[in-house]
């Protein structure tokens, strides 16, 4: 096989540059096509993407519209509860007192009437001793108590011997 080279080495060269700008040009042609047709399929999805921020502010804006109302009255219940803890913690534990006074009382001692009062913090105890001796205990752990002070027992709680009607006296501890 013969080969015979009729193009000059000066056009060769011409001819392999051509070559390679028109490969660049139609490289370059077809990446701003595909720029293009990218941009052409974006912009929809941008203005949506837009629509939908839109939506989700108006939608934020609503909630926080509902939810300002669900927060004041959450407010208000705990403003009122806050109030309700403070009148309970102003009041005296009346079922702490009993519960420490039936615990006091010897199995001979029977509690009749207690009445007190948180205001002044004074009480009045009435009850029924089997025996003074018993009436002694109960009067003794009563001073020692943590609930209890200035224990005040009338003399004629004392003068039976057995089967004792007696009235306590005394003020409730803060």
């Amino acid at each position: 096989m013969i080969s015979l080279n009729l193009i000059s080495p000066e056009q060769q060269h011409n001819l392999k540059l051509k070559y390679w700008q028109t490969l660049i040009k139609n490289c370059a042609g077809v990446l701003l096509l595909a720029a293009v047709v990218t941009a052409i399929w974006l912009i929809p999805l941008d203005q949506q993407i837009n629509g939908q921020q839109l939506a989700n502010e108006a939608l934020k804006t609503a909630i926080l519209a509902s939810n300002s109302e669900l927060t004041e009255k959450i407010n208000v219940l705990n403003s009122e509860i806050g109030d309700l803890i403070k009148i309970k913690n102003q009041l005296y534990s009346w079922s702490a007192t009993i519960n420490e006074l039936a615990g006091l009382a010897p199995a001979e001692i029977a509690l009749l009437e207690f009445n007190g009062s948180a205001s002044n913090g004074i009480f009045t105890l009435k009850g029924f001793a089997k025996t003074r001796d018993a009436l002694i205990v109960f009067q003794n752990k009563l001073n020692g108590s943590s609930f209890f002070e200035e224990i005040d027992s009338p003399l004629e709680n004392y003068l039976q011997k057995d089967e004792v009607t007696f009235q306590i006296t005394g003020k409730l501890k803060r």
